[in-house]
């Protein structure tokens, strides 16, 4: 099974599920909140667990969540729909980055998707955070 990236809600409501995946996402995280960054933008990694985790910790999400807790971070989901929406704009629009990112339009697409679900979430005022799990 591999990694995805998808948003939880503080309150769940109807059509909150991305119809897309995830998986691009979490592949490509990391080099998304480097270009974020490099851009002047809010990295996606942003929206997810703030926590660090312990020097000695080398498990998955699962395991960490059980040992530290879940997290409470809720953000705004208009800030969220506007960071992703801008950095898949970035991506379409420069090749250069494109080629930074191993599958660039599912990772694009993946990104448009869960703004899509933003949208909703704001339209009924509903916090959300990312998840890598």
């Amino acid at each position: 099974m591999s990694l995805a990236v998808y948003p939880v809600f503080e309150t769940p409501f109807a059509h909150a599920e991305p119809e897309l995946g995830g998986e691009a996402l979490a592949q490509a995280l990391d080099e998304l909140d480097a270009i974020a960054e490099w851009s002047g933008l809010t990295p996606p990694g942003a929206f997810a667990n703030s926590r660090p985790a312990p020097d000695d910790f080398d498990g998955d999400p699962d395991e960490f969540i059980a040992r530290q807790g879940n997290t409470t971070d809720w953000f705004n989901p208009d800030l969220g729909r506007a960071a992703l929406q801008a950095l898949a704009e970035r991506i379409r629009t420069s090749p250069d980055i494109a080629r930074e990112i191993s599958d660039p339009e599912d990772v694009v697409a993946e990104l448009e998707d869960i703004a899509r679900v933003l949208a909703l979430a704001s339209a009924h005022n509903i916090r959300f955070r990312l998840v890598i799990g």
